[in-house]
């Protein structure tokens, strides 16, 4: 029922889709850096001297929260985005029943909205 080149237009429009640089949303709770953190960093990652490994440990730690904070990267497609991609999946895996036979008068009343939205025809 639905042609190969239909089906072609979904699957190119999921691959636009998915190549959509992501955004991290969390960004901005990295605390700012200054020029006393950066310094512990080079020190600590500098092949001269000598330190124990549990001094290490706990120095790694204390200038990861200094760097980082208690930042945790939340990086996605944007809620537009990943609604075009939940409903384009959708309607390929139906396009599929379809053409496979299940379906025949059912799904394309859910597809046909789905591609007159997202689909330049």
């Amino acid at each position: 029922m639905y042609g190969e080149i239909i089906k072609q237009k979904v699957n190119k429009r999921i691959m636009e889709l998915e190549n959509t640089p992501k955004i991290d949303f969390n960004a901005y709770l990295l605390p700012e850096r200054t020029a006393d953190t950066m310094s512990d960093v080079i020190a600590l990652s500098s092949p001269d001297g000598k330190i124990s490994k549990g001094a290490h440990k706990r120095a790694s730690g204390s200038i990861g929260k200094r760097l980082f904070g208690n930042y945790t990267p939340d990086i996605r497609h944007s809620d537009e985005v990943a609604e075009e991609l939940k409903e384009l999946y959708y309607a390929r895996t139906l396009i599929g029943l379809v053409n496979r036979g299940s379906g025949k008068r059912k799904y394309p009343k859910v597809i046909n909205p789905i591609l007159e939205r997202y689909i330049k025809q």
